[in-house]
Parts: structure tokens; C-alpha cells; sequence
């Protein structure tokens, strides 16, 4: 569940430049730093009302035009909470990935202490950052996640939803009921990556009733754009579980998992294309998505590029590279190709 909460908890990074700035105009006409850095900071004047009044599309516009690295987190938030951007959570999944060690301006802290006290949003992230640090600020952090409960600011409910299925050291006690409850209020409210973790849930609980809720809400997390709901979503109908079988539709559904960069899924696409499974042949196409699903190490990717290159008999120290990666990276019981390799 830590990865699933990661959007709203970020690693604190040191900064060179601006440490003192404290208007916009000031900001504004600083020469220290580049226009880029620059852009990223008035992004995050607007996005939490920093001196100015709070605008999201202004400050998406500013993220926009920095490539400063934690810009891309902050942008993915906006598209991620549907602030100042159409909700769009592929948009979203996509800007995280172009920032994977969180790197940010330390001023960023200090904009959302100075903003928190009459801002929603910087009150949540700012209580999340002292709830998910490594040092816990346990009592300020839950004051300020639940002022923003008290709004019904809807990331706010994902945040208590995560910390009660995690736990958080000696602050909160895992609480499978409560977590349940947040998360349900979190998918109710729109929450992409919420409802994913209610068809978690709920299929592990297992009844009629429970797989129905499962169900209903794994088809909302697929079309929100969840990528791991596109990949179980897919499942269901290749193997015609819960829906009719249509391996059509879950070639659609890894498909659009695998242009999110989902390398599982990436895996899936390579294996229907190879084999013509669902879908018409076409095995250039499929060993592309097969080698992506590979340097990935997906090893039941790199078992299938083995099983596909060892027809080719130009191919078989290739095949039989991959197929050695494939037993070294977990796919242990799939040895039927090992005999081949004898010789």
C-alpha cells in the first residue's frame, strides 16, 4: 500500500536558490535562478494560494513551462485530482513517471507551511509529508489531514484510507474496517486509485455479494485509467470471469495498460500478438512488446521471446539466453523448452 499512497508523500530534497523569496513579485523579477526553476516555483504560488489567490489552471500552466523535476509531480497532482485539469489519470500516471525519485525545491516545504492554515490542500499534503516521513510528526500530521477531512477534501479520505491499511509506526494502528470506510468515501468522490483498492478488497473477502462490489468497481478503476485495474479488468475477459469472454476486449484493456508502461501487461499484448491469440497474428509487432516486457525483467516475457526465437534455428543461442534469464528471474517451473536446450 506505501507504493499506492507514494502520490501524496514525497522525499525532501535540498535546494540552491530562493530560500528567502517571499512574494510573487520578488519571484518574479529574481535573476538567480533559471526561468525554469522559476516557472516551477510560481506553479507552486498558485497551486496553494502562496500570496496569491489560489488558481490551479495557472498553475498548471506554470508546471507546464518548467522542467524543473518535481514540476512533473506537481502537474500530475492537478490532473490526478482534476484541479484546474480535466481528471485524467493516465495524463497523471504518466507526469509521475518523468519525476521517479521525487526530487524537490526545498521551498516547497515552506510554501505549504505558510500556506496550510487556510488551504485545503496544502493543509493534506503538508499533514501527509509529517505523517509518511521517516520521523513521524504524529499529532500535527493528524490535525491537519483531518481539517481537511472536515472540507471533504476527497484526497484527504485516500490519505487516512492508506495509513489505516498500512499503519503508520506509533501513530495508527491498521484498522482494516476504517481503511475500507476511506477508501470507499475516496472511489465515492472519484478517486481513481481508490477504487482499486476496493475490488482489492472485496475480492479477497470473496462472496457473491462481495464479488459484485469487486466487480463494479475494478471496471470504474479500468476506465478511470488505473493501470493495474486495466490488467485484472483484462483478465476478467480473457478468461471470461464475472463477464462473458471476449479476448478482444482483454487485448484492449492490456493494450492500453501497456501504453501506460505497465510491463506485465506489455508482456500480455507481446503474448497475444506472437501467438494470435484473441487477435490477428503478427509476430514483429508482438516480439517488440515482448522485448520492452523483457529488459524488465517479466520473465515469463523473456520465456516466451525463448520459446518464439528457438523456431528460428538462426536464433538458438539467443532462445536459449533468454529462456536461462527467464528460470533466474522466477519462472522456475516453466522448463518445458529446457530438453530442447540439450544437446
Amino acid at each position: 500500500m506505501k507504493g499506492l499512497i507514494s502520490i501524496l508523500v514525497f522525499i525532501i530534497a535540498t535546494a540552491t536558490h530562493a530560500d528567502n523569496i517571499s512574494s510573487l513579485e520578488e519571484l518574479t523579477n529574481e535573476e538567480s535562478i533559471s526561468n525554469s526553476e522559476k516557472a516551477y516555483l510560481i506553479g507552486l504560488y498558485y497551486d496553494f494560494g502562496y500570496g496569491v489567490k489560489q488558481d490551479f489552471k495557472r498553475a498548471a500552466k506554470q508546471y507546464k513551462e518548467s522542467d524543473y523535476p518535481h514540476s512533473y509531480t506537481m502537474e500530475a497532482m492537478l490532473y490526478n485530482n482534476g484541479q484546474g485539469q480535466k481528471l485524467d489519470f493516465r495524463r497523471a500516471n504518466a507526469l509521475y513517471k518523468q519525476n521517479p525519485k521525487q526530487l524537490k525545491h526545498e521551498l516547497y516545504l515552506e510554501v505549504l507551511e505558510k500556506s496550510s492554515v487556510g488551504n485545503v490542500k496544502a493543509a493534506m499534503v503538508l499533514g501527509s509529508e509529517l505523517l509518511f516521513s521517516d520521523t513521524p510528526s504524529c499529532k500535527q500530521g493528524l490535525s491537519l489531514v483531518h481539517r481537511a477531512l472536515k472540507q471533504d477534501y476527497v484526497p484527504a479520505m485516500y490519505t487516512m484510507a492508506g495509513a489505516y491499511s498500512d499503519g503508520v509506526d506509533s501513530c495508527i494502528e491498521k484498522n482494516a474496517e476504517k481503511a475500507e470506510k476511506y477508501f470507499l468515501m475516496a472511489a465515492e468522490g472519484g478517486f481513481p486509485q481508490a477504487m482499486n483498492n476496493l475490488y482489492i478488497l472485496y475480492q479477497d473477502k470473496g462472496s457473491n455479494e462481495m464479488n459484485e462490489k469487486a466487480h463494479y468497481w475494478l471496471e470504474k478503476a479500468a476506465h478511470s485509467g488505473v493501470m493495474e485495474a486495466q490488467v485484472q479488468y483484462g483478465f476478467k475477459f480473457y478468461n471470461g470471469e464475472w463477464v462473458d469472454q471476449n479476448k478482444e476486449l482483454a487485448y484492449k484493456w492490456w493494450l492500453d495498460a501497456s501504453n501506460q508502461k505497465h510491463d506485465y501487461a506489455m508482456f500480455l499484448v507481446g503474448f497475444m500478438l506472437t501467438n494470435g491469440d484473441g487477435v490477428d497474428a503478427d509476430v514483429k509487432l508482438g516480439m517488440n512488446y515482448l522485448l520492452s516486457a523483457s529488459e524488465k525483467n517479466i520473465c515469463q516475457a523473456q520465456y516466451e521471446m525463448s520459446y518464439v526465437l528457438i523456431n528460428r534455428k538462426t536464433k538458438f543461442e539467443e532462445s536459449r539466453r533468454y529462456f536461462h534469464k527467464a528460470i533466474k528471474n522466477g519462472c522456475e517451473d516453466w522448463r518445458e523448452l529446457e530438453s530442447r536446450f540439450i544437446q
